[in-house]
């Protein structure tokens, strides 16, 4: 844990840095044949640093591939907040807000509430 513990300046009891959480998402559409499910991967970091990485399955049937990157920044997200409501228990604070990249323009798009055009449904 030495190497996450602030430092701390001779005789001065502030912390020097706040930690910074960030995430990054993929996901990829029906990669298997047969197989409807998509493959996402996770990727959370604390200063900058990965803590925690994820590949997996889908656990859902989705129609579309914006659907598909949807579910990605979901998961993140709930890694993210888990990783920052551990932060206390170590009596560290986070930097607000964290950062979440997605690469999906569509999915991004849908996050931020932008109109989507008649051909994206499904």
């Amino acid at each position: 844990m030495n190497h996450v513990k602030p430092y701390w300046h001779i005789g001065q009891k502030e912390q020097c840095f706040l930690r910074t959480i960030t995430g990054r998402c993929d996901s990829s559409h029906a990669t298997i044949l047969g197989n409807e499910t998509a493959v996402s991967s996770i990727q959370v970091f604390l200063n900058d640093s990965p803590i925690m990485t994820k590949s997996f399955m889908q656990k859902v049937i989705t129609l579309s591939v914006m659907e598909v990157e949807l579910y990605a920044p979901t998961f993140c997200a709930q890694d993210m907040l888990f990783v920052y409501q551990m932060m206390p228990t170590m009596e560290f604070t986070v930097k607000l807000p964290m950062i979440l990249e997605c690469n999906n323009k569509g999915t991004i798009n849908l996050l931020m509430n932008i109109y989507l055009p008649q051909g994206g449904f499904h």
